[in-house]
């Protein structure tokens, strides 16, 4: 229970923070306070589902990037071959 509390604290101390640091949220809104509030108090559950999401964003970005880098390649093979027609 005390490792609980302390991690929810940290927590709950990492995201106030962060909250004072975005200049684009009104630190008056009462759904901003909720919002950490219930992250804080439910830190066991949103850090792992929060990984989650980062990572399947990241493996989105990187599978674009690779899709992208593919049909770069395949424009620049066909470039290559009405080239060589032309000679």
């Amino acid at each position: 229970m005390t490792l609980y509390l302390f991690s929810a604290s940290t927590y709950f101390t990492f995201l106030l923070f962060s909250q004072f640091k975005d200049n684009e949220s009104s630190k008056m809104d009462s759904i901003s306070w909720l919002v950490i509030i219930l992250a804080s108090a439910l830190w066991i559950l949103v850090i792992p589902i929060s990984l989650i999401e980062i990572r399947s964003r990241t493996q989105a970005k990187v599978r674009l990037e690779e899709t992208e880098k593919a049909k770069d390649l395949k424009l620049n093979s066909q470039q290559i071959e009405s080239v060589e027609l032309l000679k």
